[in-house]
């Protein structure tokens, strides 16, 4: 997949010597197969002749113009530059890979010898394996161009709708933002103007008018701004590299803007533009929070784009808001989101982390600009181009605030807290505690333990059922009536009464009975009183007290 023409741009900020060059257009043209001609027959007259009958042609390069064109110029490019490899490095393939867009080449080197080198390896290898003619060289540097014959170079330049004079570059094309606090003013008016309930062919209003023209007329300041070739001055002797991505949101327009910041070895910062954008905020349905969280995004969008194409090794990265709610929503690790809210910080956690947002006020975040838009005459002065002024600091301070939900219970992004309380009930399996035989040294002292376990556990179970008897046998209390069962139940008892002949008409034992207040109950008075047949019912029972 072919990347954008911003990457390109990045590539080619890193160092100083630029380099812009392009394929011959009649060598970019790649044969078809023969067996594939047949698909690409069609009709024409003879000889080119409208008076000739028409006869069957076949084409036998790609046809110019087809959709898929620019791919199969691409696909031929890299499998030559790839075939080259071996010979001639795999600088050529990483320049053909990465810095082509179809058949034009943008890059930049950090010396006039690096440069001249690659583009004449380059050349010699699509020469060789593609048949490919590599020429209209241009650079800002003379003695680049030098080393070319004539022949090869450009003397003008119109590249991926960049216009530039080699020695002084004036953009027309903002692929990387730098006038995007300039465009969104004019943006913001065009929707104003496609909002109008108005007809196409009916003039503007004399008030949208004015605004649009007083708007153009100072575009012209732009001829005047000159923006400097690489981020900062000595890149390659930098000892560390870091990258700052601020952004901010209005009513109007949300915004990002990065910049690298390096210091050499003495510790001197310098900080460099990279890469901005700005665009159009919905008209109606979002709120400031939610137009913050989507300029966050935009943040760790263009970050993507910078750190997949920048040939630089960055050491740290930190983004800035100036929304403490956006901050509460990424640091957020306890509550839940609505969607909208959810997906975006989603989006942000996946690549970054809490750790490396910042809070920064309103009146130090260059991205404010990009949100209410800068006068053309006053964006090379503005931060937005050169940069936030704290990160000119020698002492940078890491934030490690951890930053809480702003008012959760009202905010209508937030979900509400639902408390479930679920009861259950769990079937424990409880063993004798087999982690207790690790006590034992042997097999023959484990058994010979539980065994005296066992008859320990017995003679306790016999006891205390002897003391349960001998405590109910307590608590029963004296007899208070005996009433005769024909001798069939207490018959120990019959045995135990007849020892001695007892008789309960006998004096002691009558007043013992008397003075306990036992009756003995039979009927009719005076019968036997051992196993006599008498009586209303042919069982009794013992009542007690």
């Amino acid at each position: 997949m072919q990347k954008l023409a911003p990457p390109l741009h990045e590539h080619e900020e890193c160092w100083y010597f630029a380099i812009v060059l392009g394929l011959s257009s009649e060598e970019t043209r790649s044969d078809k197969r023969k067996d594939h001609r047949n698909y690409l027959r069609f009709l024409w007259h003879k000889n080119n002749d409208l008076q000739e009958n028409l006869v069957e042609y076949r084409m036998r390069v790609h046809v110019f113009g087809n959709s898929p064109s620019p791919a199969v110029a691409t696909l031929g490019l890299r499998k030559a530059a790839q075939a080259s490899e071996q010979e001639f490095g795999s600088h050529v393939t990483s320049f053909v890979t990465r810095d082509f867009y179809v058949d034009d080449g943008l890059t930049s080197c950090p010396t006039k010898e690096e440069a001249v080198k690659l583009m004449k390896d380059t050349q010699q290898a699509l020469s060789k394996y593609g048949n490919l003619r590599l020429h209209k060289f241009a650079s800002n540097c003379a003695e680049v161009m030098s080393a070319f014959h004539a022949s090869d170079l450009a003397s003008n330049l119109k590249d991926l709708d960049l216009e530039c004079d080699s020695k002084t570059p004036t953009t027309l094309y903002d692929p990387l933002g730098f006038l995007a606090p300039v465009i969104i003013q004019g943006k913001l008016l065009l929707r104003k103007i496609v909002s109008e309930t108005v007809d196409w062919d009916q003039p503007l209003s004399d008030e949208t008018a004015a605004e649009w023209k007083s708007w153009r007329d100072t575009l012209i300041a732009i001829e005047t701004l000159r923006i400097p070739r690489t981020y900062v001055p000595y890149l390659s002797k930098t000892a560390t590299k870091e990258l700052h991505v601020f952004s901010d949101a209005s009513e109007k327009a949300i915004a990002a803007v990065a910049y690298l910041r390096t210091t050499d070895s003495s510790g001197e910062p310098n900080i460099g533009f990279i890469l901005g954008k700005a665009k159009v905020a919905p008209t109606s349905g979002h709120t400031i929070p939610r137009l913050e969280l989507s300029a966050a995004v935009l943040a760790v969008e263009i970050t993507q784009t910078i750190v997949d194409n920048l040939d630089l090794h960055i050491d740290t990265v930190k983004f800035y808001t100036d929304s403490k709610v956006v901050l509460g929503y990424i640091s957020n690790e306890t509550r839940r989101f609505f969607i909208y809210v959810a997906n975006r910080v989603e989006k942000i956690r996946k690549f970054s982390s809490p750790s490396q947002w910042n809070y920064v006020p309103t009146n130090r975040n260059p991205a404010d600009s990009g949100t209410r838009s800068v006068p053309a005459h006053e964006i090379h002065s503005s931060e937005w181009l050169l940069g936030p002024r704290q990160l000119l600091s020698s002492e940078q301070k890491n934030s490690e605030d951890i930053y809480q939900l702003i008012d959760p219970e009202e905010d209508g992004e937030i979900r509400a807290t639902v408390n479930v309380a679920k009861t259950f009930a769990t079937l424990e399996h409880k063993g004798i505690g087999t982690e207790r035989f690790d006590r034992f040294s042997n097999w023959t002292s484990l058994v010979r333990a539980i065994a005296f376990l066992e008859r320990f556990s017995r003679n306790e179970l016999f006891s205390l059922h002897k003391r349960r008897q001998k405590i109910r046998r307590y608590i029963r209390g004296q007899v208070k009536i005996f009433r005769s069962d024909r001798g069939t139940n207490f018959i120990g008892a019959i045995d135990d009464l007849k020892i001695d002949s007892i008789n309960v008409e006998d004096g002691p034992f009558k007043n013992f009975l008397y003075n306990s207040g036992t009756t003995w109950i039979f009927n009719p008075p005076h019968s036997s009183h051992m196993g006599g047949s008498l009586g209303e019912n042919d069982w009794y029972h013992q009542e007690k007290s």
